[in-house]
């Protein structure tokens, strides 16, 4: 009796259950019977493959359905429980250990130095401008630019 793909036992069961060892890899359904339902008993899985050859012609029965991973190993092996996940930060030293709480976040101001310690209170912001000349020289419009400063 013809089976869907869905109600075959095999697709049935969870994959973790699988016991990988004792039953080969699933190739899908035999050449008697179609890969797909829409498909009939006298035309292959795959228009491009004859009858005589499987579904997926790379896959033998005697090789799992992925080699490179066995139901027991882990799927990290590199990763222990019983170790931290930054095994070189322990609870008992800082997050940051070179930087103290009784030194400022930056060392190098103090409150007695202005922010900026190149510029003083008695010279303009940008020295190399005078109030006497426009804030664009190459452009006049007759006026300086802030006329009521002079």
């Amino acid at each position: 009796v013809y089976q869907p793909y869905a109600r075959q036992p095999f697709a049935r069961q969870p994959y973790a259950r699988q016991p990988y060892t004792e039953q080969p890899c699933y190739r899908g359904p035999s050449v008697r019977q179609p890969c797909f339902p829409e498909t009939t008993l006298d035309e292959p899985c795959f228009p491009e493959t004859t009858l005589d050859e499987p579904c997926i012609p790379e896959t033998t029965f005697d090789e799992p359905c992925n080699p490179k991973f066995l139901i027991d190993e882990p799927c990290m092996p590199e990763i222990l429980i019983d170790e931290p996940c930054i095994p070189e930060t322990t609870f008992d030293e800082p997050c940051i250990p070179e930087t103290t709480i009784d030194e400022p976040c930056i060392p190098e101001a103090t409150f007695d130095e202005p922010c900026i310690p190149e510029t003083t209170i008695d010279e303009p912001c940008i020295p190399e401008t005078t109030f006497d000349e426009p804030c664009i020289p190459e452009t006049t419009f007759g006026e300086p630019c802030i006329p009521e400063t002079k």
